[in-house]
């Protein structure tokens, strides 16, 4: 949202094109923000350009144009102004035919001919296009003067690209600037204000693989050693982490500091390889356990922790177990029988017992002896968990579990809908502190499902179009069974049909079974309202789908009325831009849209004008 709030605010003085080269060799995250900021610039004089070979799930959807290679006569005309001498004509056919129409590759024909082969005949087994490319800029490299090589190296070793670092680090190892000039020449590399950019990915992938091992470790300590950690300190403990040739519990401390920053701001996976990097660097076998096991919780690999670290191991169980109950399908039981049996099975908890403990035999209980054995633990739970008053981390991996328990699940297990209303608030409030958006989908949903049942249907669609917002986002499905359970409570068998139906092809593709059972409860809940009371009992049975019929269909589209009640309970643009993630500017062309629709000229008509259409 910051990227987007930045080229709209560029773009207000003037229009703004961005390019981006070689996206497929994105990191994943930035590829998410990108595509993020490119579907909403409906309102803003901003256009983005995306160079990639290969496809993007993360772009797709997008307007594209394919660009092929040259035809073989364009191929042949480009390899003819590259060559210094004659080719045999089945020589060069060779090459066009192998190089297929790739310009760097006719315009480097070495990386195509490899020498010494009697001038090209001879060739044998085709080596992969992207390799010869490769091997090509490695060989470029190693004309360069010694220093100059180097440099390169140490330039690839740090993908950042920042130059002060970079260049502190050039010194520590004996580097002038002067190195940088013949690979400059060469057209490898350049340097500039703004950092490092290597001519091609694989150019940057062939300094460094010219690099020894004992070298590749001088040149992470000269990049730690010139980055500031106060400033980059994730940059900082990763360097000095390569750079480290025996265990170094120091080394490690920092890693696992900079794991838990990384997972305070959701970015699970970063932390999960700071912690991995750690644990292989921590002297002690039982604290290089406890890192491993940190690291490990995601993978649900509970039955080979348990002799390691109990604690961790009965938290990784929960995880499993409620993985088993979201995935499970009415009349399946059997995967979550065998999660409870292997927690029922797992070494007992410390005394006094977490409220992890308490919750994980509690659910085990409730699968394998039914409700009366397990409704005072997962009430005692509940209550462990309202009485918390733990350090901030680890209420913060509570939160974790909690996010994949559903903790409105538990509350409903025991009629306690207050404890139902408070967990999920507090829920939403988490995800949205740390940026969990995973986690924000399952909060929103389930806190949405509660206002169905209070009655307050305008305030439930409206956490329902910040679930599609949130999905847009971070390029996950959309979670469907709320908006499927207002579709029911307002009588919509159109829109029933077309949400049961997509649930149902979801969960045929490998989603969650249990969105079968919300799409059955759902029209179940739709026909007795209609009075239909036949078709209501047949749909409180598993898995068939109705054919939809014509649906009238509101004046506002749902983002405009979710925009319309934002702006109407008196939230300004920005701040209605960072509830649905969108930009300032998208927020007031749509708000253009809606007086036009609503035939006002103000927010303070929106409320009077909202309430003609909030119940429809």
């Amino acid at each position: 949202l910051a990227v987007l709030g930045l080229l709209s605010h560029v773009a207000e003085e003037r229009p703004l094109i961005g390019t981006v080269d070689d996206v497929q060799w994105l990191d994943r995250a930035s590829a998410q923000v990108l595509a993020f900021v490119t579907r909403r610039l409906e309102a803003e004089s901003v256009g983005l350009v995306f160079a990639l070979s290969g496809g993007s799930d993360e772009l797709a959807g997008l307007p594209e144009l394919v660009v092929e290679g040259l035809s073989a006569g364009d191929a042949q005309a480009l390899l003819e102004s590259a060559l210094t001498a004659p080719l045999d004509p089945p020589v060069r056919n060779r090459v066009i035919r192998e190089a297929r129409g790739n310009p760097l590759a006719l315009l480097n024909p070495r990386s195509v001919l490899p020498p010494g082969l009697a001038g090209g005949f001879g060739l044998s087994g085709a080596v992969p296009l992207e390799g010869r490319i490769e091997e090509s800029f490695r060989r470029r490299i190693g004309g360069l003067p010694p220093d100059t090589r180097r440099l390169m190296r140490l330039a690839a070793t740090d993908p950042a690209g920042e130059p002060s670092p970079l260049w502190r680090a050039a010194v520590r190892l004996g580097i002038g600037p002067e190195a940088a000039a013949p690979a400059v020449e060469a057209g490898l590399v350049a340097f500039g204000a703004s950092g490092v950019c290597f001519c091609h990915p694989l150019a940057r992938s062939a300094a460094y693989g010219t690099a020894s091992l004992g070298e590749r470790h001088d040149l992470h300590r000269a990049l730690a050693e010139a980055i500031d950690p106060r400033l980059d300190p994730e940059a900082h403990a990763w360097h000095l982490a390569e750079a480290a040739q025996v265990p170094d519990e120091e080394v490690a401390e920092e890693l696992e500091r900079c794991a838990g920053r990384g997972q305070a701001r959701g970015g699970f996976a970063a932390a999960g390889a700071f912690l991995e990097r750690a644990a292989m660097l921590t002297p002690e076998p039982g604290r290089r356990a406890d890192r491993l096991l940190a690291a490990a919780r995601a993978r649900r690999t509970a039955r080979r922790l348990d002799p390691l670290n109990v604690e961790l191991a009965r938290e990784t169980h929960l995880e499993a177990l409620m993985a088993a109950i979201w995935a499970g399908v009415a009349g399946d039981d059997a995967a979550m029988l065998d999660a409870a049996e292997a927690a029922r099975a797992a070494p007992p908890g410390r005394e006094p017992p977490r409220a992890p403990d308490v919750l994980l035999d509690a659910l085990a209980l409730r699968l394998t002896e039914g409700y009366a054995a397990a409704a005072p633990a997962l009430t005692g739970a509940l209550r462990m968990f309202f009485d918390l008053k733990a350090r901030a981390e680890e209420a913060v991996r509570w939160f974790d579990l909690m996010g994949l328990i559903r903790p409105g699940m538990i509350a409903l297990e025991v009629w306690d809908a207050d404890a139902w209303h408070e967990l999920l608030t507090r829920h939403v409030q988490f995800a949205r502190d740390t940026g969990a958006l995973v986690q924000l989908q399952f909060a929103v949903n389930s806190l949405a499902v509660i206002q169905l049942l209070g009655g307050e249907l305008g305030q439930a669609a409206a956490l329902i179009e910040e679930n599609r917002l949130i999905a847009d986002a971070s390029g996950n499905p959309p979670y469907g069974f709320a908006e499927i359970m207002l579709a029911a409570w307002r009588g919509r068998e159109a829109q029933v049909s077309e949400l049961t139906e997509a649930a149902v092809l979801e969960a045929a593709a490998g989603r969650p079974g249990r969105w079968v059972t919300f799409a059955g409860s759902a029209r179940a809940m739709l026909y007795n309202g209609l009075g239909q009371h036949d078709a209501a009992r047949d749909c409180a049975w598993p898995e068939t789908a109705r054919k939809r019929t014509v649906e009238t269909r509101d004046d506002l589209t749902a983002q405009e009325g979710q925009i319309a009640t934002l702006a109407g309970n008196g939230l300004s643009n920005p701040e209605i831009g960072a509830r649905l993630f969108i930009s300032p500017g998208t927020v007031k062309y749509h708000l253009r849209k809606i007086f036009v629709k609503l035939d006002i000229h103000s927010r303070s008509e929106l409320e009077r004008a909202l309430t003609a259409i909030r119940y429809r």
